[in-house]
């Protein structure tokens, strides 16, 4: 893929970083244009999106809660069956 000759492993080395660093630097540039761009099209205000994410925050949160309720409930009942079966 790379052509290139090196006459070093120092200079080798370095072109790798510094194509690195721009790969990275033009990442950067890309998802702050994006971000300002989505910024101006946004259907909605920014109270409105921050309140609509909270709730959804907030909303999974809730189901994760019930969720490990009903899993600590079945595994107390589970380890119950298995003491029950072992003493058995």
């Amino acid at each position: 893929m790379n052509n290139r000759v090196y006459y070093s492993q120092e200079a080798e080395e370095q072109a790798k970083r510094q194509q690195a660093l721009a790969v990275i630097l033009f990442t950067a540039i890309g998802v702050t244009i994006g971000a300002a761009v989505a910024l101006l099209f946004a259907p909605k205000s920014g109270d409105k999106i921050r309140h609509e994410i909270s709730e959804s925050v907030n909303e999974g949160a809730g189901a994760t809660n019930d969720t490990i309720k009903r899993l600590e409930r079945e595994l107390g009942d589970f380890r119950k069956h298995v003491e029950e079966r072992l003493r058995s």
